[in-house]
């Protein structure tokens, strides 16, 4: 559509800044699923998730919004994912790490891997379909590095003990 670009563009940066600028994307394709993570890494991916059900949050582009409902697909299995395969690991009541099961791990090793490499597949399937959108949507609207890394903060670098970018 000959009109959308602009409006599509910001969209599209809009999408950068909340799951790359968040530090979800990067700690995803950091981050081996075998290993506990902290919940609240993924709080931008549900965040994406309620936003996609807005008419504010819809592509004009009827190609770019089928990346993104792609996307929100991949977010919504990932999710799944970790609701079956995961457990609080915090003894004290406080359910902020969470991991693979860990009666699949003190019952059954291979359930452990086999679950974890489950998670791993989904994660990847985010990945694959955020980086498809990315770059489906530099090709279409001119969007730049600058622009990117401005909307995403890649610079900044994950911290362990804050569990930030």
């Amino acid at each position: 559509m000959e009109n959308s670009g602009p409006v599509d563009k910001e969209l599209v940066l809009a999408i950068i800044r909340d799951l790359a600028g968040t530090g979800l994307i990067p700690f995803m394709r950091q981050h081996d699923y075998h290993d506990p993570f902290h919940r609240k890494q993924h709080l931008p991916m549900a965040a994406f998730e309620q936003r996609c059900k807005t008419p504010e949050y819809e592509f004009i582009d009827s190609d770019m919004e089928m990346h993104k409902a792609a996307l929100r697909v991949a977010c919504l299995t990932f999710r799944d994912q970790v609701g079956q395969h995961t457990d609080c690991l915090d003894d004290d009541g406080r359910p902020e790490y969470v991991g693979v099961l860990r009666a699949y791990k003190s019952q059954n090793r291979d359930a452990f891997y086999a679950k974890a490499k489950v998670m791993n597949q989904a994660a990847d399937l985010v990945l694959s379909t955020y980086d498809s959108l990315v770059r489906t949507a530099k090709a279409r609207f001119g969007i730049t590095i600058k622009e990117i890394e401005g909307a995403s903060n890649m610079c900044l670098q994950y911290s362990p003990e804050g569990g930030a970018y």
